[in-house]
C-alpha cells in the first residue's frame, strides 16, 4: 500500500509510512485499489498543493482512522518544533488521466487551475499517481510545444478572433503555465 507524502514550507517533499495514501473521488475519502495505481509518468511533476493539509489512513496503530497531517511528524519532539505540511500532488503529462483526486482538506480558497492528482510512495520508493495512460506519450513530448514560434500562432489566432475571451484565456495558459492542451489551439492540432 503507497504511503503518504507531504511537503514543507520551501516545497521538500518528504514521506511519512504512518500514513497510508488515500485518493477523493467527488466527496468521498477512497483507499486505491492496486489496479488504479501507476508508477509515477516520466514527465510528471510534483507539487505542493497551497494551503491544503494531506489526509491519510492508519493502517498500523488504529486500523483505519483517518487522518490528517498538520504538522511535521518528524519534528513534533515539544510545541516550538511545530513546522506546518502541506499536501502533495502530481501533475500528469499530457496522454496520462487522473482517476483520484489528492486527499486534502478543503481550506475554502480556491487552487490555481491545475490538474492535481493524488499521488504516494511505495516502500521500495517508487512514486505512483493515479491515473491511466489514455494516449500514447510521443504525441504530446515536449519537444513540439513551447517552440520559438508559439508567440506568433497566438497572434495568429487572436487576430483571427479579437475579442474571443476563450483564446485569451487559452493565450494565458500557453504562455503563463506552458500548458500542453491549451498550445493545441495555437499550433492547430
Amino acid at each position: 500500500m503507497p504511503k503518504l507524502l507531504f511537503a514543507k514550507e520551501k516545497g521538500e517533499w518528504l514521506d511519512f509510512f504512518g500514513l497510508d495514501m488515500l485518493g477523493r473521488l467527488g466527496d468521498e475519502l477512497v483507499i486505491p485499489e492496486d489496479n488504479e495505481l501507476i508508477p509515477l509518468p516520466e514527465g510528471a511533476t510534483l507539487t505542493m498543493v497551497p494551503g491544503r493539509v494531506p489526509i491519510g489512513v492508519d493502517m498500523l496503530n488504529e486500523k483505519g482512522r483517518i487522518c490528517s497531517l498538520t504538522y511535521d511528524p518528524y519534528k513534533l519532539k515539544n510545541k516550538e518544533d511545530k513546522e506546518k505540511v502541506w499536501a502533495v500532488a502530481a501533475l500528469l503529462p499530457q496522454g496520462y488521466t487522473r482517476t483520484l483526486l489528492p486527499a486534502i482538506t478543503d481550506m475554502g480558497e480556491p487552487l490555481p487551475l491545475l490538474g492535481y492528482t493524488a499521488v504516494g510512495i511505495m516502500e521500495d520508493g517508487q512514486l505512483v499517481a493515479a491515473a491511466v495512460q489514455t494516449d500514447e506519450h510521443k504525441h504530446w513530448h515536449p519537444k513540439y510545444y513551447n517552440t520559438a514560434d508559439l508567440n506568433e500562432h497566438i497572434a495568429k489566432v487572436q487576430e483571427d478572433f479579437p475579442n474571443n475571451s476563450i483564446i485569451k484565456q487559452l493565450a494565458l495558459c500557453s504562455l503563463e503555465y506552458g500548458c500542453f492542451t491549451a498550445q493545441n489551439m495555437f499550433y492547430r492540432r
